[in-house]
């Protein structure tokens, strides 16, 4: 899937009545899943000041989106406000992360490449969250400052990765939350990189010998390291034997025999959840939370 470039529009509100009480803004809906809003930066509004807040166009489709209407409710009322945009392509191919499904009490810390479309090095400069359920790490390292520049220095028609996104699945909810940058040769734009649509599956984890959790009706997706042959009330002493691994699913094999997939992901693991007859599970010390 092509992400998109994400358009970002401050919006000015003023009071225009004079001598007058100030009005309060309460709230501002709108009627697309496709524009996101700011809340105010000054919730109150004193006669002849004003606030603003930013609209989001976080689009993954290219093309126009048709009107959409937001509406901003106060103590005084409520006012539309009418906005349109053009998506356009992302030229520094940056993927989101939507639709991930995360089980009760597990992690996900997928990363985040960005590629430099420029004949020139594309340094960026700053980044963060837009929700305190995710949270923003280096690839590796990167605890000052300084160290952190010189990762985030991105060779011309390269790609790197440049954080991952850490989302600890401690309740069961949903989640949208955005990851911004900054770059310096654009210094005026700010980047949606990054789309995090997840939900998390409360998950009664069944306990087993040295640490092993596991479940019925679920298992682990993509590359395992190694498979053997076993049945499923053995599959996690497996993984716990055998060094490295930190997830496990059991379940047929191409020949239709029954084995045990071991994963190394000490920092998360997607789940396919609703499949049937499989077992997965992880080693709980072998896990990183973060």
């Amino acid at each position: 899937m092509s992400t998109h470039k994400c358009y970002g529009q401050k919006v000015n509100i003023k009071n225009n009545r004079i001598n007058e009480k100030p009005i309060t803004i309460l709230s501002i809906s709108g009627s697309s899943l496709h524009f996101h809003c700011s809340f105010v930066e000054d919730k109150v509004l004193e006669s002849s000041s004003n606030t603003s807040f930013e609209v989001v166009l976080p689009r993954r489709e290219e093309g126009y989106v048709k009107d959409t209407l937001l509406c901003i409710h106060t103590t005084r009322g409520s006012f539309p406000y009418r906005i349109q945009a053009c998506s356009l392509p992302n030229p520094f191919l940056a993927k989101p992360f939507v639709n991930v499904r995360i089980l009760g009490n597990t992690t996900f810390i997928p990363p985040i490449h960005l590629y430099n479309p420029f004949t020139s090095a594309l340094q960026v400069i700053e980044m963060f969250g837009s929700s305190c359920d995710i949270h923003l790490e280096m690839p590796m390292g990167g605890e000052r400052e300084n160290e952190s520049l010189d990762w985030w220095l991105i060779p011309p028609h390269q790609s790197k990765a440049i954080a991952k996104v850490n989302f600890l699945a401690m309740r069961a909810l949903n989640v949208t939350a955005f990851v911004r940058m900054k770059i310096s040769s654009i210094l005026s734009i700010v980047l949606l990189i990054a789309a995090v649509s997840m939900t998390t599956v409360s998950a009664q984890w069944n306990d087993g010998d040295g640490g092993v959790k596991w479940q019925m009706n679920c298992r682990h997706v993509g590359d395992y390291f190694a498979l053997k042959p076993s049945g499923p009330e053995q599959c996690g002493g497996l993984c716990l034997d055998q060094s490295g691994c930190t997830h496990f699913t059991h379940g047929p094999s191409p020949q239709g025999e029954g084995h045990c997939y071991m994963y190394n992901a000490p920092n998360g693991k997607a789940n396919d959840i609703g499949a049937n007859g499989w077992v997965c599970g992880f080693v709980s010390h072998r896990i990183n939370w973060g």
